[in-house]
């Protein structure tokens, strides 16, 4: 370092204002931090984007580092500054240094990450604090480690999607409970109910709209207005008929969403050999059906859809099973035969040909184990 230092004062310039730009970018890299004003007097001045790029590596100014991620005209700089100012917030030393660079960062992704990665529990939950879009959040209860932030991340989410995927999909199972206790939506809750990778968040999910009256119930008692004190016989007669028909039309709409999901879970029940039959008769209940519409007749179809889909490939998978059954059932009778052929050159080389045919076959995904274990124990090499 004295000799390259006696070499600047011999050239009369330092490198980071050499001509060179790439002499002047590794020059700024080796800058102490500690030379802050020298750092933005680069940047302020510095036209090479590299450069300047190179500066912000070096520069520990919270709020000089927030006017760069905002204004420079370089987005390579933009973003070096943006990262630099998460790295700060990431990385601080106490509670006060983090919230005071947390206030600098506005962009929802760099929140997000700081609310993902902190080591800190107070500056992941500080950053949780000012979050507000929906899909960061939902990337913080996705990839943080720590529950306790994944939770505090998931108790600002209002997308009724988002809390569904959460309630239905997530492995975990206080996410799963709590995406399930914020879940408004019937026909999503019963998705959940039969769909959750966690049984817990099912069940809580069963359990919430057993506790809840049906629909069509609600709209009786909102539809029907008080019944004055002084109503005369007629009007009390007119009353009665009104709420008759009412009730009958939510038990038609319950016997309707009922019916609904008996067929859905008759075919989701179905084995993969009688999966066609399953499918026919599932089909010609559906049609006969009492119609139904809205939100809950929309979730019950996409799931008889969806029961009808993974019918049809359980049956499939089932057929080609069956036919690589029938396969190595005539390999293993083949090898049977090899093994009491007189002429051993021959049988041999048959062999070798039988058994290239019986590892593509016993490699096979869906090849059934004791199909598998049967050849192994067969096709023991000729003596």
């Amino acid at each position: 370092m004295a000799f390259k230092a006696l070499i600047d004062r011999l050239r009369g310039k330092p490198e980071w204002q050499d001509p060179d730009p790439a002499v002047r970018a590794e020059a700024v890299l080796r800058v102490p931090s500690s030379e802050a004003e020298l750092l933005k007097s680069i940047l302020r001045e510095e036209p090479e984007a590299r450069v300047r790029r190179a500066a912000v590596k070096k520069l520990a100014d919270a709020a000089f580092l927030s006017g760069l991620a905002h204004d420079d005209q370089d987005a390579g700089v933009r973003d070096e500054a943006a990262a630099h100012l998460v790295a700060l917030a990431v990385h601080a030393a106490d509670d006060a240094a983090a919230e005071s660079v947390l206030a600098l960062v506005t962009d929802q992704r760099h929140l997000a990450e700081v609310a993902r990665s902190a080591p800190r529990e107070s500056t992941r939950h500080h950053a949780v604090g000012r979050l507000q879009d929906q899909r960061a959040l939902a990337t913080v209860v996705r990839e943080c480690d720590d529950s306790g932030t994944k939770l505090a991340a998931l108790a600002k989410i209002d997308d009724p999607a988002l809390l569904a995927g959460f309630a239905q999909r997530s492995d975990v199972k206080a996410i799963a409970l709590a995406a399930v206790e914020r879940i408004v939506d019937r026909a999503a809750l019963e998705v959940v109910a039969h769909r959750a990778r966690v049984g817990a968040a099912g069940k809580r999910a069963q359990a919430i709209l057993a506790k809840a009256p049906p629909p069509a119930m609600v709209s009786v008692v909102a539809a029907l207005p008080a019944l004055s004190p002084d109503a005369d016989a007629h009007e009390r007669e007119a009353y009665e008929r009104e709420r008759a028909r009412l009730e009958q039309e939510a038990r038609t709409h319950d016997e309707a969403v009922g019916a609904r999901t008996q067929v859905c879970e008759a075919l989701e029940g179905a084995g993969a050999a009688d999966a066609p039959q399953a499918i026919e008769a599932a089909r010609a209940s559906w049609a006969a059906l009492h119609p139904l519409a809205g939100p809950e007749a929309e979730a019950l179809t996409r799931r008889f859809e969806e029961a009808v889909a993974a019918g049809v490939s359980r049956h499939e998978a089932f057929v080609a099973a069956e036919a690589r059954r029938g396969e190595i059932e005539t390999l293993c009778t083949h090898a049977e035969g090899l093994a009491e052929d007189a002429d051993l050159a021959s049988a041999r080389t048959a062999f070798e040909a039988l058994r290239a045919e019986w590892q593509k076959r016993a490699t096979e995904g869906a090849t059934p184990d004791d199909l598998r274990g049967q050849l192994r124990a067969r096709m023991q090499p000729i003596p």
